[in-house]
């Protein structure tokens, strides 16, 4: 499966999982920023109030040579300075004003457990262990 398709199935699973924990009132619109080739990506989910549902909720943005390109674009208050030498690995999440970035600094959490994971760690909802 190309890159592209894993982060929109992602992204899909990610509002699926948001969606019943927002307010009537609040939607999540998500714009995706693509890292060339392995490097990650950063998936930006915008809280908006409004009654009126956006049908276009994914935005996909052309790729950027990485990450950190990607954060010296938009603005964030994340990570500031010259950021040039940090590699981001994993999954790091920012919450910012109405927005939540979670920033991937590789291909391999990609999958739709990934994506509840994320929003369990955004939401602070426990996991119950198994045993």
């Amino acid at each position: 499966m190309k890159k592209k398709e894993r982060i929109v199935k992602y992204a899909n699973k990610l509002v699926i999982e948001l969606k019943p924990k927002l307010r009537g009132d609040v939607q999540a619109d998500l714009v995706i920023y693509p890292a060339i080739g392995k490097l990650g990506a950063v998936v930006e989910v915008k809280l908006q109030h409004g009654s009126t549902p956006n049908p276009n909720i994914l935005g996909f943005e052309p790729a950027a040579p990485s990450v950190n390109h990607v954060l010296n674009k938009i603005p964030q208050h994340f990570i500031g300075g010259n950021i040039a030498g940090v590699q981001f690995t994993g999954t790091n999440i920012s919450l910012e004003e109405n927005r939540i970035l979670i920033i991937k600094g590789d291909d391999q959490h990609w999958s739709e457990s990934d994506a509840i994971a994320d929003i369990s760690r955004v939401l602070g909802a426990k996991r119950r262990e198994t045993r």
